[in-house]
């Protein structure tokens, strides 16, 4: 199994091939493509930030409806 460190490096590896294939795939030039590809670096890291509080709301619900069970003896 890979750690988290290899799986993290794996995913930025592959989603700079494929963003790169993508934005060619698109009609991106050569001359233009770098900074799209920073573009689309920020989008992604956008959309992952603007899903970070919903993941923790729900993470927080589950622990509190574990939490909140209630044992009858």
């Amino acid at each position: 199994m890979l750690s988290s460190n290899e799986e993290v490096l794996k995913f930025i590896r592959e989603f700079e091939s494929s963003s790169r294939e993508y934005l060619i795939a698109h009609g991106t030039s050569e001359h233009d493509l770098g900074n799209a590809y920073l573009d689309l670096q920020w989008q992604f890291l956008q959309t992952i930030l603007k899903t970070k509080p919903r993941l923790r709301r729900q993470r927080t619900a589950q622990a509190l409806r574990k939490n909140s069970r209630v044992t009858i003896a």
